[in-house]
């Protein structure tokens, strides 16, 4: 999307069962925010006296998700850079890490997994504690 909003795409997946499933992009940015795109990726068959539009409306008002207002992330280029480096860095040693891994025991397999997890939220603290999974 660029400077003005973020673009981004969801799919929801259908039931473990082979239930519905579909998807849908949601774009935010300084002039609002909507839901477009809204499919289905199975097919919907209403049972009994029931209609589609008693309970996926949205297929019939596919332009009517919006909402006014300004939700745009203003952010700090130079800031957005440093953080996504460093990230970049802690995957890289992640990868590295993931290869030894299968030779960790079942506590050090947990803190790992944990690891993984917090390098998306604060890849400062994963690097440091990266530094426990090192030779």
């Amino acid at each position: 999307m660029g400077p003005k909003g973020h673009d981004e795409t969801r799919h929801v997946p259908g039931l473990p069962s082979g239930g519905p499933g579909g998807a849908y992009r949601i774009v935010a940015g300084k002039d609002g925010m909507r839901i477009t795109d809204l499919r289905n990726t199975t097919p919907i068959t209403p049972v009994n006296e029931a209609k589609l539009a008693d309970f996926a409306a949205w297929l019939y008002m596919k332009d009517k998700w919006r909402a006014p207002g300004d939700f745009s992330i203003k952010t700090d280029p130079s800031s957005y850079e440093k953080a996504f480096q460093k990230w970049a860095w802690a995957q890289k040693r992640l990868s590295g890490l993931e290869k030894s891994s299968k030779n960790f025991g079942k506590e050090k397999k947990i803190r790992f997994r944990r690891l993984k997890e917090l390098v998306f939220h604060n890849a400062d603290e994963a690097g440091r504690d990266m530094a426990k999974f090192m030779p």
